[in-house]
């Protein structure tokens, strides 16, 4: 497992904030598909997936690439953000 070392000097495991950060995205995506009424069949086509791939991509369970992610947001009618959150000291 990776740690880094923060300012003030508290490890991190990359490795959890990736999974959790995993978690969240697939939620995401999930919510939006569902919210739309969007089937997996049909979104898997929109985006040149298959379905399998959409069920693991939204459990959590796929590392998909960045334009992968993209692909499917556009299938859900979205736009993919991806920004970076200064911490609150």
């Amino acid at each position: 497992m990776d740690y880094i070392l923060n300012k003030n000097g508290t490890q991190i495991m990359i490795e959890t904030q990736a999974l959790e950060l995993k978690k969240q995205i697939a939620e995401q995506y999930k919510t939006v598909r569902v919210s739309k009424r969007i089937s997996q069949e049909k979104a898997a086509s929109a985006a040149g997936m298959a379905r399998p791939d959409v069920s693991r991509f939204e459990s959590g369970k796929y590392n998909p690439s960045l334009e992968l992610m993209i692909r499917y947001a556009e299938a859900l009618g979205c736009d993919l953000k991806v920004e970076l959150v200064p911490r609150k000291e």
